[in-house]
């Protein structure tokens, strides 16, 4: 085969089309079948391993693959279907490079699709005489007509720049160029750019002036990180913002293709639309029956966990889609809901005891093993000061007598009062929060005592609106009762307390107040410092501090990124972030907040004061009273389904410590590296389960005995019934 010089001076070796080998080799490449084929190091056999959708035909001739050395470089063929799951097929290419004796190891490979469909190109191994390289590409390639490009992949040899081999230089910053964007241009689903924007299509002005949303990022006013550039047009309403996508149920946000849910997208959209159809669409029906539109009894909310399929609504739910996703999309989630209905089960907080998130002592160990773990914070001064310099209210006549015979300054000095503080951030937004029909939220500050068996237990809940004065609060105390009217106003305030946690993550602006006070360098431990740079991860660290945080980035506290310590410490807290901080404040969602006593969206009345109509009413019965200020059903119905989609894991989701495949590395050091993780994830596996058969670890347990497993590795996939994990650690944030 002629030999062709390409790509300033790096040769390659050209492929001929897919169907050219089918009969010339057949199975797995081993050394004797190299030999067979002539002059061994002449010829580079192997395989690629692609996958199509159902009833979606392969490449055929329609792909060509050139092969480039790592020292000077030169080409190749492919082939044959061998299996198929139940939701795509599998297909394996038998390869076969002709190249000169001195071309030296494949370095990189180059992939052009000339088929109409796009295609994932799973992983490519070749074999020359005595050695194998094995490239894990995990990526969608899109017809060229499409992408005007090859794709290049290089194999598992992780390279510094600097130890990059000659010949593959400008090939590494081509790739890096080709990820880059230039903040132009509307991306195409085919393209695979990573740019960033502001968050500035939150909003729906064309919809009426109220559905406007401020721009996030850029402004003192609202600072927050960025987002991924999609590059849509403006909105004409609003010239700030960008037009948002049509449609009710829109999955065509642009990702980066290797980025998005893919195949996981139809698991999520199912998943999106069952939970729609078994919560939320017979709410919508009593709605237009016009029922009663809030809950009468806490049996009503166990219901709508445990009723049967409404096969109609089924129907209903499909056809409205059928509009409104792509075919490709649309068949796949019919098909699944139809052959397999989801199982929903009861939060695991309601499943014993409807009225155990009522207990103070689960109320507080939700604050340690719950959805929002991360706020709870030591009470340094008393009564504490809020950002704004208002001082709190309470009093140390109000907690004294909780505190197990200490004094509010000695149990401050013992490090034993606590507060779950929900109120500077939350102040400012109050106002316009209660402004809107059917909503009331207060800022709260919850005030713990630490008892000697390392249990918490809540002593005050402090709860204030903003006064009509500038800086003026209005504020009420209220404390643990277990009988009369005082135990009913107390579990009043605790739902109050729960609403305002459950938007801590949630709220876009609301958010960016918090931004305010982020700092990177507190999200871990502090680390030593060795001398050492690198000029790719030195304009990875610039792009993350001077563009991803633009709004932050002439902050002091910025790593300089000049020392191995800091890159540790920097890729430590972003892994630490996405995997087990992150799984311990999402996993547990459907667990805790799939039960609205427990932990309800928002509350819609205010804690009466006595003398009031709403007093009496709660003098009347407590308990109608209670549930008459959470979400009405349609709205409660819609936040379940939210969470249960969140809650539940994707089929090809990888936890930590999971491997993707036995070939991702072929560096032996970062192999033995690996399996030594692993090894530590299993004691710390081992731990968890001794700690949580201790009976005097209380905080660990739910009343029901359910045991904290949020933080539980596993490396092999475990699976609950009802599809919904409540063991091992994601390995990423996907939503």
């Amino acid at each position: 085969m002629k030999k062709r010089r390409e790509h300033r001076g790096i040769r390659r070796g050209l492929c001929s089309s897919l169907v050219s080998c089918l009969n010339k080799f057949q199975g797995n490449v081993t050394p004797a079948k190299v030999k067979s084929f002539g002059i061994p190091n002449a010829t580079i056999y192997g395989e690629i391993i692609i996958q199509v959708g159902r009833g979606e035909s392969g490449p055929g001739k329609a792909a060509t693959v050139w092969l480039y050395s790592d020292s000077d470089i030169d080409p190749g063929s492919i082939d044959e279907e061998i299996d198929s799951s139940s939701c795509a097929t599998v297909l394996r290419y038998e390869v076969e490079f002709k190249v000169e004796p001195d071309f030296g190891a494949p370095g990189a490979i180059s992939v052009k699709n000339e088929h109409k469909h796009k295609f994932f190109l799973r992983n490519i191994s070749l074999q020359g005489y005595n050695n194998i390289v094995h490239f894990e590409c995990n990526s969608w390639l899109y017809p060229f007509h499409l992408t005007k490009q090859d794709r290049v992949f290089f194999p598992n040899t992780c390279y510094l720049p600097s130890q990059t081999p000659p010949a593959l230089v400008e090939l590494r910053k081509d790739e890096l160029v080709r990820l880059t964007g230039n903040g132009t241009g509307e991306r195409q689903k085919w393209e695979q750019i990573y740019d960033y924007d502001y968050y500035k299509d939150l909003g729906i002005p064309e919809r009426s002036p109220e559905y406007g949303r401020p721009v996030l990022g850029g402004t003192q006013s609202f600072p927050y990180p960025r987002r991924l550039r999609t590059g849509r047009p403006s909105n004409n309403y609003d010239t700030r913002s960008e037009r948002r996508l049509h449609g009710w149920f829109n999955t065509d946000i642009y990702v980066p293709p290797d980025e998005r849910l893919s195949q996981q997208l139809s698991e999520f959209t199912t998943n999106a639309v069952r939970a729609a159809v078994h919560f939320v669409m017979p709410e919508a029906s009593a709605v237009f029956n016009q029922e009663t539109s809030h809950f009468e009894s806490f049996d009503q909310i166990h219901r709508m966990s445990l009723r049967n399929r409404n096969q109609s609504v089924d129907e209903w739910m499909l056809k409205r889609l059928k509009h409104e996703l792509s075919d490709e999309l649309f068949k796949k989630l019919k098909q699944v809901i139809t052959e397999k209905p989801a199982k929903f089960q009861l939060p695991r907080i309601a499943a014993g005891n409807q009225f155990a998130s009522m207990d103070d002592d689960e109320f507080v160990r939700q604050m340690l093993a719950g959805t929002n773990p991360t706020v709870i914070s030591s009470l340094q001064n008393f009564p504490p000061e809020g950002s704004n310099g208002v001082k709190s209210s309470i009093k140390q006549s109000d907690i004294e007598h909780s505190l197990d015979g200490l004094t509010i300054t000695e149990a401050m000095n013992q490090w034993r009062l606590f507060k779950l503080d929900h109120h500077d951030y939350l102040m400012p937004f109050l106002t316009r929060i209660n402004r809107a029909e059917g909503v009331c939220a207060y800022a709260s500050c919850t005030f713990l005592f630490l008892r000697d068996d390392c249990t918490l237990k809540p002593v005050a809940i402090e709860l204030s609106l903003p006064g009509s004065l500038y800086h003026e609060e209005i504020s009420r105390v209220l404390r643990p009762a277990h009988e009369g009217t005082e135990a009913a106003l107390w579990q009043l305030a605790k739902a109050h307390v729960a609403a305002a946690d459950s938007v801590y993550h949630h709220l876009m602006e609301l958010s960016s107040s918090l931004y305010r006070s982020w700092r990177f360098d507190e999200q871990s431990l502090p680390a030593d410092l060795i001398k050492r740079s690198d000029n790719e991860i030195a304009e990875w660290w610039s792009e993350i501090r001077y563009v991803g945080h633009g709004d932050k980035c002439n902050e002091t506290w910025w790593y300089e990124m000049k020392t191995v310590s800091e890159l540790i410490e920097t890729i430590t807290t972003l892994i630490w972030t996405v995997s087990a901080h992150h799984a311990a404040i999402s996993l547990g969602q459907y667990d805790y907040a799939g039960y609205p006593p427990n932990h309800p969206t928002a509350c819609r009345k205010p804690i009466p004061y006595e003398g009031t109509m709403e007093f009496a009413e709660l003098l009347i019965d407590p308990y109608k009273y209670f549930l008459s200020m959470l979400p009405e059903k349609f709205e409660t119905a819609l936040g379940i389904a939210v969470v249960d989609v969140l809650s539940r894991r994707l089929s090809d989701e990888m936890s930590l410590g999971q491997q993707p495949s036995l070939k991702w590395i072929a560096d032996g050091r970062i192999l033995r590296m690996f399996r030594s993780f692993e090894d530590d994830l299993e004691e710390v596996k081992q731990r968890i389960q001794v700690r949580n058969r201790d009976p005097k670890l209380k905080n660990r347990r739910v009343k029901d005995d359910s045991l904290y497993e949020l933080l539980y590795p596993e490396t092999s996939v475990v699976r609950s019934s009802d599809g919904i994990p409540r063991s091992g650690i994601p390995n990423s944030i996907s939503i």
